[in-house]
């Protein structure tokens, strides 16, 4: 399976030396995700990641940076729903099984969805589906390995989330929560690592 991570929503100090490290230790796609960030800002950590990364990442916002920055691509986000017109997206947020089989083949590379289970980042925000909606979702062929699994994904979920045959899962709450109180590189890494270790075995 992929390993996909969301960016936390407020830049961190030291945040592209961070994400940096990620990249290096393998993984498959970065979604910058800043919803408050200006432009200025989404330029500045762009420049904090060196190039040879940027194939690697996606916008959520700012998307005029996207060519500028040689990026994988652009997601789609509501927030943004105006300035969409005529664009291709790389990734979409989908919150629904029939939004997942209507812009599964809209997008170059995979849809998110979500909460599939309950959120670690956001309170209050549970999951969306049963345990039998999702295994009929997957039976079906609705999940296959073009939609990833978001909300609640820890290493617990992992072997729940490669039965039902996403293609991947994006992380959030669990990589980032445990930074924010020890902000300790060198743990983020191991984490992150393990995580990616576990993913990769599915």
């Amino acid at each position: 399976m992929k390993l996909i991570v969301i960016t936390y929503p407020e830049y961190l100090p030291d945040e592209g030396r961070l994400l940096t490290s990620l990249l290096e230790c393998g993984l498959a796609y970065l979604h910058l995700r800043k919803p408050e960030s200006t432009i200025a800002e989404m330029a500045t950590l762009l420049n904090s990641i060196p190039a040879q990364w940027h194939s690697r990442i996606i916008l959520h916002d700012h998307y005029e940076l996207a060519n500028e920055y040689q990026l994988a691509g652009i997601h789609y986000n509501v927030r943004n729903k105006e300035k969409s017109e005529g664009l291709t997206f790389f990734s979409c947020s989908c919150h629904s099984f029939n939004e997942v089989s209507a812009f599964r083949d809209r997008v170059k590379g995979y849809v998110f969805l979500s909460p599939v289970f309950n959120s670690i980042s956001k309170k209050n925000y549970s999951g969306a589906f049963s345990a039998k909606e999702l295994q009929n979702a997957s039976a079906s062929g609705i999940i296959d390995e073009k939609v990833i699994a978001l909300g609640g994904i820890d290493e617990s979920r992992l072997t729940t989330v490669s039965g039902l045959r996403f293609g991947g899962v994006a992380v959030l709450g669990t990589l980032w929560h445990p930074y924010l109180s020890d902000p300790d590189i060198e743990k983020f890494k191991a984490h992150f690592l393990r995580l990616k270790q576990q993913t990769d075995s599915y």
